[in-house]
């Protein structure tokens, strides 16, 4: 099957100027720049390692590749959009929507949308998370959230299934899904046809803030929690860390990420699994120790007042803090 990038008429140029726009990682500054003209390639900075001389050259014709001559890096333009803008097609159709080179490239969408995975993603329109955000119900807010705390995060609610909405932005600023928490149930909902595994709740807020730190939390409401005790986070709407999500924060610039899910038993299941996927990334890798109390989550020990006992540890001293609570956990109680 022929990338989506293999169209006629691409002008490899403006593409590369459009990755250098959208591409962000402090590490790594110049990814992209400094792009000229060179033969039949477009030589640039290197997204793969950081480098001041260009030595990353892309073909301008197809196959459209790519091949760093210092790190050796190699690939397509196709595989350049999937790191730049994440696994998803409809991520790389939105690049495309964007790119203003040729007419032609616009009447030809039908055909790149014919192409896209079985994953494709239909984004929530704006209008619709605005009408939602109209509403508010009363147990919102109850949990303590400041009005500037709700409309930062776009909190809503759906009065025909009396939830409370979330909408999950991605790093393109579109609405991949909207997660719901029933008001009668407490449960929260994701839709069936979410593709989630390459976005986090709350990240997108977080884009060029300079934040090299990150909490990372499993529900909606702990990240908000979060945020309004000052503390940088995101969810990973359930009970696991995909691999997707930790390359989002390497590319980002976080170099330290500290694991705050819910203080039970899959908690601690979801730490261990996140630990196992960021243990050989440039990623330093704490976890919240929860202090002594029946805190069930970060929102119940941030409502609490109690941020000043948030403990953060090694994976290494948290494995030994358990260690004495084994019986609670095969129990499924709280940790502390």
């Amino acid at each position: 099957m022929r990338g989506i990038l293999h169209i006629e008429g691409i002008d490899i140029q403006q593409i590369i100027q459009m990755f250098q726009s959208d591409y962000s990682n402090s590490n790594n500054p110049n990814a992209f720049g400094k792009a000229k003209p060179s033969g039949e390639d477009i030589m640039c900075c290197c997204p793969f390692h950081s480098e001041s001389k260009p030595s990353f050259g892309v073909s301008t014709k197809e196959p459209y590749s790519y091949n760093c001559f210092t790190c050796g890096e190699s690939g397509t333009v196709d595989d350049l959009a999937r790191y730049v803008y994440g696994d998803s097609g409809l991520d790389m159709l939105g690049f495309l929507k964007r790119t203003t080179i040729e007419k032609s490239l616009k009447d030809r969408l039908v055909d790149v949308k014919s192409i896209l995975s079985k994953e494709s993603i239909q984004y929530v329109s704006d209008e619709e998370v605005l009408k939602l955000m109209k509403k508010r119900h009363a147990y919102i807010e109850g949990r303590g959230f400041t009005n500037r705390s709700l409309l930062t995060y776009e909190v809503g609610y759906d009065s025909v299934n009396s939830a409370i909405t979330f909408p999950v932005r991605d790093l393109t600023g579109g609405c991949r899904f909207i997660v719901t928490r029933s008001i009668n149930s407490k449960h929260f909902h994701i839709p069936n046809n979410a593709v989630k595994k390459d976005v986090l709740y709350g990240l997108y807020y977080l884009k060029n803030r300079g934040f090299r730190e990150v909490f990372i939390n499993e529900a909606p409401i702990d990240t908000i929690s979060c945020y309004q005790s000052g503390l940088p986070a995101v969810a990973v709407l359930g009970k696991f860390l995909f691999k997707e999500q930790v390359r989002l924060l390497i590319r980002l610039g976080f170099n330290e990420v500290n694991l705050f899910y819910d203080n039970d038993k899959w908690g601690v299941d979801c730490t261990h699994k996140s630990y196992e996927l960021l243990k050989d990334t440039p990623i330093k890798v704490n976890v919240v120790k929860y202090p002594k109390g029946n805190f069930k989550d970060a929102n119940d020990l941030l409502r609490a007042g109690r941020m000043k006992d948030i403990e953060k540890v090694s994976y290494v001293k948290y494995l030994l803090s358990m260690k004495n609570l084994k019986g609670e956990h095969e129990n499924g109680k709280n940790f502390r």
